[in-house]
């Protein structure tokens, strides 16, 4: 819609005409690679204004670190690791969210003021170890306890019962889910099945 709307408007940006090419890449490594590969070798017979996305950090961080050997601009709409914010590695990357991480004042600021002592946390794999890893450790530094973490990778989505049953069997009532949207719904939907366990989710 925006980009027929642009299209439309001359006085926006004249001579031009913008059209997108889609490569799902599924946050996958090797079809990102596959995707920016057809991309730059299309690139003597187009004209490109850069690359949006992909949607997952580590496959963003693969592509924004070659883009400016080729003049690129690479645009993340929810990418969330922190090591973006290095301009002299990346500076052709631009993104319009802001980092996960930037976010760890806030959960131990609503730790602190419901008296919450401890949580729990389910990650997929896709999401960057580092943010995960650095909001745990502040957490951690203002007396918040980790009493369960489970690592979930793709194969994984049909034991996410078992995870929400030892989840259960933990003292833990806040769990941090660091998830995509399928896996999202997947354990939205397990944890409203298994009703009698009582659990918050922070996404």
């Amino acid at each position: 819609m925006a980009l027929e709307q642009i299209n439309e408007q001359p006085g926006i940006l004249p001579s031009y005409k913008l059209e997108i090419f889609v490569k799902d890449t599924q946050c996958r490594t090797d079809l990102t690679l596959n995707a920016f590969i057809d991309f730059v070798s299309l690139q003597n017979n187009q004209t490109y204004v850069g690359i949006l996305g992909p949607a997952c950090s580590n496959q963003a961080e693969m592509v924004a670190e070659v883009s400016p050997y080729h003049n690129i601009i690479v645009m993340g709409y929810s990418v969330e690791v922190v090591s973006f914010a290095d301009k002299l590695k990346y500076p052709l990357y631009f993104r319009t969210s802001s980092s996960y991480f930037e976010f760890k004042r806030v959960y131990s600021s609503l730790f602190n003021r419901f008296d919450w002592k401890q949580y729990a946390t389910l990650t997929e794999a896709n999401y960057a170890s580092s943010i995960v890893t650095g909001v745990h450790e502040h957490l951690a530094n203002v007396g918040v306890q980790l009493v369960y973490s489970r690592l979930i990778v793709l194969q994984d989505t049909a034991d996410i019962k078992t995870y929400l049953k030892t989840l259960k069997e933990s003292s833990a009532t806040i769990i941090i889910g660091n998830l995509f949207g399928s896996v999202a719904r997947a354990v939205i939907c397990e944890a409203y099945k298994q009703v009698s366990c009582l659990m918050e989710f922070v996404f």
